[in-house]
């Protein structure tokens, strides 16, 4: 399960956090989420510090996601380890 909220919404950011788990059931709601702010916004900052897991199919999209506008953000060194392990990277 995953839950999805808007932090922050401006023209310049938007901020939007995730809670819970990032799997194939919900992979789709979060990419379909993403798209929807892309085009709004001149930066998409997607908060992970409260996801307590990812699979594959999570860690698919944020590749394919990492470039700029996204931003992620985080403190979990747990997520910081492996988002490393496929190339991505966890700011604070």
């Amino acid at each position: 399960m995953i839950k999805l909220a808007v932090k922050v919404h401006s023209p310049q950011e938007v901020i939007l956090t995730a809670t819970g788990w990032i799997t194939a059931t919900n992979v789709t709601d979060l990419e379909r989420e993403m798209q929807r702010w892309r085009g709004q916004t001149q930066r998409l900052i997607l908060e992970l510090a409260d996801i307590r897991a990812i699979d594959e199919n999570g860690l698919k999209l944020l590749r394919c996601w990492s470039s700029p506008p996204l931003e992620l953000r985080g403190n979990s060194a747990f997520l910081q380890a492996l988002l490393a392990t496929e190339g991505l990277e966890l700011n604070a």
